[in-house]
């Protein structure tokens, strides 16, 4: 394909439009059509030189040089699918190969064309050909997850044509897609800067950016290709996506036109503007806040199937604000069957589930995404309101314990603006804003907690205490303020008061979780395991599905040598909570112990495509079919586990070690 770039004079399109008027009275022959159809080729005025070779095919449909420069000259102005079909009967038409296969792989790949990209020949054709197939063929199936066949198809791409530049760039691609991202961007700076006019270096460098969570770089690779390929519509979309994050409206809304009138151009071959247009506009609408145009966008968008499945959730959430919870539900739900992994996914559809009044579903979607990523403000938070909700106090304080300790600004209404003060060293304002809070509602556990916990997070354990105290006085019936005062002796090495405070609180409510669980933990320390199962067992007395109390029961159970009252524990529990993986993990690791990899394979398998790809549960799957050799079965599963957890490097070798 050419590379170089330029922009067709407005008289050259009208010069071919005299010239077919003329034609009129003398009826041009297929070769002076061609000949006029390269002249325009080579000026890049490609709508004339349409027009000639067009003219060209339909004088003679048999001639295959005629389709071939058909074919490239879609090509060059961006419309693949013509250019597939046009290549594709220039060779059946007789076109030596050499000429056509080098376009062709190049228009099938990014059409998504496997099938017909793979049928085609990679022997009996000189080296830079062969090279160029082979390339386009690797990274066919490495698409379609096929990593060791496309691997290979690469390297003997490399081997035939090592120079070639489509091939350095596939073996990049190869590279970037192996996460070996300091090694492909290597390559691809250096492909660049041996042919810096090369368009799909400079497309392939704006993707690296955006996967980086780079913008303004991917902008400006993206711009470098455009400036090479001035007709590619996925640059200049890609182009116009970075400068909406970038927030560069009206530069996006430029890309935008531009791909309107180049598709209105074509009316009479296509009648429909693409989907990624549409799904541009309609993240342009929503950064400027104009909800109902960016809802028309997204829903234009999905007439044309689930291309942009993102639309599916920006469409929830733009219902959500428009006070819709039910069309938003619908929504979300099915976001979250196309992309059930999805953390911002799972946490707006529990937003939804807040808002309908099912705190029980708002728990189990946003569990996993606090699983994955502990340290999610966003989901903890929606996490203690659905717990709260529920009136599971004790779990609630633990997770508005975690969030102050991350991030005191996040804490809600009054609580969160006197955490954030706190924060900033505005103690004093924090506190009014605090004791605000307990005015409008002395019951306000959050606000309590909150102040408990800005001292005790400044090392002001004498404040933190007299707060705790003062919790207590305005909530003598509660057990939390003692379970919090005990957390706070602790924090102060003073075992014994806290010990106290715990046991005080089980006078309140001999169930309680935190008070039971607290007293369980010093047990421990003192290898009194006995007491430790007293405890735990107070808190089933009263909570008999605390799954949490249940796990704690297990690890004694296994701790004293009670190995089948463990697994029966354990059972028991995968019964009662289906939806939680954690006692089916904890099964399944002690089987994989044991050296039983079958069993661990069988607790595991009976969970559900969605669960199966949380990111413990893939973990795991992965380690149980490395320990059996089944190394097919373990590499998809470590490379999401890579995906999702680039930063570790287990992850990255126990994928080496299955595509060893």
């Amino acid at each position: 394909m050419n590379k170089g770039s330029g922009r067709a004079p407005l008289y050259a399109s009208i010069a071919a439009a005299c010239v077919l008027l003329a034609a009129c009275g003398k009826q041009a022959s297929p070769t002076e059509l061609m000949a006029r159809g390269e002249d325009y080729l080579a000026k890049r005025d490609y709508h004339a030189a349409t027009i000639e070779l067009k003219s060209a095919v339909v004088a003679d449909t048999g001639n295959p040089r005629a389709r071939w420069l058909l074919g490239k000259v879609y090509m060059e102005s961006g419309d693949l699918e013509s250019a597939a079909k046009e290549l594709t009967k220039a060779r059946e038409l007789g076109m030596p190969d050499t000429e056509v296969l080098p376009l062709l792989v190049q228009a099938l790949l990014p059409l998504g064309m496997h099938d017909e990209l793979m049928a085609l020949p990679s022997t009996g054709l000189d080296a830079p050909t062969r090279a160029r197939v082979l390339a386009a063929q690797g990274q066919s199936l490495l698409a379609n997850g096929k990593l060791e066949e496309g691997g290979k198809r690469l390297e003997q791409a490399l081997d035939a044509d090592p120079k070639a530049s489509y091939v350095r760039l596939a073996h990049a691609r190869l590279l970037l897609f192996n996460s070996q991202m300091e090694a492909g961007r290597r390559d691809l700076e250096a492909l660049l800067a041996d042919e810096p006019d090369y368009a799909l270096a400079w497309t392939l460098l704006g993707d690296l950016e955006q996967s980086e969570r780079h913008p303004e770089r991917a902008e400006e690779a993206y711009t470098k290709a455009l400036e090479f390929a001035p007709n590619s519509y996925t640059d200049r979309l890609n182009r116009a996506l970075a400068r909406i994050q970038l927030q560069k409206a009206d530069a996006a809304a430029e890309d935008i036109e531009v791909l309107r009138r180049k598709y209105a151009k074509r009316a009479d071959e296509r009648t429909e503007v693409p989907l990624g247009v549409n799904y541009a506009e309609g993240l342009l609408h929503m950064q400027k806040n104009e909800l109902e145009a960016a809802r028309t966008a997204f829903e234009l968008t999905l007439r044309g199937g689930n291309q942009y499945p993102l639309a599916l959730f920006y469409l929830a959430g733009i219902q959500a604000q428009l006070g819709n919870p039910e069309q938003a539900d619908t929504y979300i739900t099915e976001f979250g069957r196309l992309a059930p992994d999805h953390p911002s996914g799972h946490k707006l559809a529990a937003s939804i589930a807040m808002q309908r009044g099912d705190f029980v579903r708002a728990e189990r979607l946003v569990r996993p995404v606090v699983a994955a990523n502990p340290e999610d403000l966003a989901a903890l938070n929606l996490l203690a309101g659905a717990l709260l909700a529920q009136n599971r106090t004790d779990e609630g304080l633990d997770t508005l314990t975690k969030i102050a300790a991350l991030d005191p600004d996040s804490a809600e209404a009054q609580t969160r603006l006197a955490a954030g003060l706190f924060a900033s060293g505005q103690g004093e304002v924090g506190l009014e804003h605090l004791r605000k809070a307990l005015e409008l509602d002395p019951k306000y556990q959050q606000a309590d907690l909150m102040l408990v916990l800005a001292h005790a997070r400044k090392g002001e354990f004498d404040e933190a205490l007299a707060a705790a105290r003062a919790f207590q006085q305005r909530q003598p019936e509660s057990a939390t303020p003692l379970s919090l005062l005990g957390r706070i002796y602790l924090a102060t090495d003073r075992q014994a008061e806290a010990k106290q405070a715990f046991l005080d609180a089980l006078k309140l409510d001999s169930g309680d979780p935190a008070a039971n669980q607290s007293l369980a933990a010093l047990a421990l320390q003192d290898r009194d395991l006995a007491g430790a199962r007293r405890y735990y067992e107070q808190v089933l007395a009263k909570h008999p599905d605390n799954l949490r109390v249940q796990m704690q029961l297990a690890a004694l159970d296994f701790n004293e040598g009670h190995a089948e009252a463990m697994v029966k524990r354990l059972q028991d529990s995968m019964a009662a909570h289906p939806d939680n993986p954690e006692p089916r993990l904890m099964l399944a690791r002690h089987y994989l112990n044991r050296g039983e990899g079958q069993q661990a394979l069988a607790v595991l398998n009976a969970l559900d495509e969605t669960q199966k790809k949380q990111p413990a549960v893939t973990a795991l799957l992965a380690m149980l079919y490395l320990s059996q050799s089944d190394f097919a079965a373990a590499r998809p599963l470590l490379e999401r586990m890579v995906q999702l957890q680039p930063e570790v490097a287990q992850n990255h070798y126990q994928l080496a070690m299955a595509q060893a």
